[in-house]
C-alpha cells in the first residue's frame, strides 16, 4: 500500500512540472531599413571654393594655400554631419587666375534630407604662402574653423551643390615681433555664395 501511495504521489508531482516552467521571450526581430526608406531620407551634397578676385592685384604673392582639413553642413533635426574633404592644400592665389575659379573641397557625400542652417569649415597646418618667388618663413592663418550661416532644403534622392568663397585681398598682413622673422597672417574672410540643387539622383549611400 505504501508503495502505491507513493508512485501515486511521484505521479502528481510530475503532472504539475510542465505548469512550473519559464517562459522564455524572444527576442525582436531587428528593424530593417528599405531602399525606399534611405531614398525618403537621404540625398548627395558636395562643396566648392571659391576665390575672389582682388581690385589690385595682389602681385607680390606668387602663391597661397590654404589647408582646409573638414567640412561639415548642421542640419535643422540631425546637427552636425561630415562630409567627404578631397585631400590636399588649396592654392587661392592660382584659383583666381584659374579659367574655372573654383575647386572641389568635398566628394559626393550622403547627408540627411532637411534644411541646412550652416558649414563650417576647420583649417589644417599644412599652409604655404610664397612671396615674389620666396617662400616665407612664417605664415599662419588667424582661426582654425570658420561657421558660415545660410539656408538651403535638402530634398530626397536629389544631388546638391554649396559654394563657398575666401577672400585674401587685403586679408594678408605681417605681424612683427621683436627678435623674430616677421609672420604673416591671413585673416581667412569667407562667404556663403550659392546653394543649388543640381538634378534627382537614384543613387543613395548608407551612413
Amino acid at each position: 500500500m505504501k508503495k502505491i501511495i507513493t508512485m501515486i504521489g511521484v505521479a502528481g508531482i510530475l503532472s504539475l512540472l510542465p505548469f512550473c516552467k519559464k517562459s522564455t521571450a524572444k527576442p525582436e526581430e531587428p528593424t530593417t531599413i528599405t531602399t525606399q526608406q534611405l531614398k525618403q531620407d537621404t540625398a548627395q551634397l558636395y562643396v566648392l571654393l571659391d576665390s575672389k578676385p582682388c581690385k589690385i592685384p595682389q602681385e607680390e604673392f606668387t602663391s597661397a594655400t590654404v589647408d582646409i582639413r573638414s567640412i561639415k553642413v548642421n542640419n535643422s533635426v540631425h546637427g552636425w554631419e561630415e562630409l567627404i574633404p578631397v585631400p590636399g592644400a588649396w592654392d587661392v592665389v592660382s584659383l583666381q587666375q584659374a579659367s574655372v575659379p573654383v575647386a572641389d573641397i568635398t566628394e559626393k557625400s550622403t547627408v540627411h534630407t532637411g534644411t541646412i542652417t550652416q558649414i563650417a569649415l576647420t583649417f589644417g597646418n599644412n599652409n604655404k604662402l610664397v612671396v615674389n618667388d620666396v617662400a616665407a618663413p612664417c605664415y599662419k592663418i588667424d582661426g582654425k574653423e570658420v561657421i558660415l550661416n545660410f539656408q538651403g532644403e535638402i530634398k530626397p534622392g536629389t544631388l546638391n551643390e554649396i559654394v563657398v568663397s575666401i577672400d585674401i585681398c587685403g586679408n594678408i598682413s605681417i605681424q612683427n615681433k621683436y627678435d623674430q622673422e616677421p609672420c604673416y597672417i591671413l585673416k581667412p574672410v569667407m562667404a556663403f555664395q550659392s546653394f543649388k540643387t543640381i538634378q534627382n539622383t537614384p543613387q543613395i549611400s548608407r551612413f
